[in-house]
């Protein structure tokens, strides 16, 4: 599931106004009550690196596809028979 910067912010607010603890293990985040300034940018940081590592992983997918069209190399479930 995709999720926005500000939508990953809210959401992780919404969790810590429920009482809920919040804890990133591969970032190191653990946020027991409200955020502080740190935890919240490290939060948005993360957040932001994901989204726009989606993004290019959005856009060299959709490159990869249209060279290969291009070479006019069929595709669909029989791309790796072409090649």
């Amino acid at each position: 599931m995709e999720r926005s910067v500000g939508e990953v912010v809210t959401t992780i607010d919404c969790i810590i106004a429920s009482g809920v603890q919040f804890i990133a293990i591969k970032e190191s985040i653990k946020i027991k009550d409200r955020q502080d300034l740190h935890t919240k940018v490290m939060i948005t940081m993360f957040s932001l690196f994901a989204e726009v590592e989606r993004e290019l992983n959005s856009l060299r997918t959709k490159e990869a596809l249209a060279s290969l069209k291009a070479e006019g190399i069929k595709l669909g479930g029989s791309v790796a028979k072409n090649i």
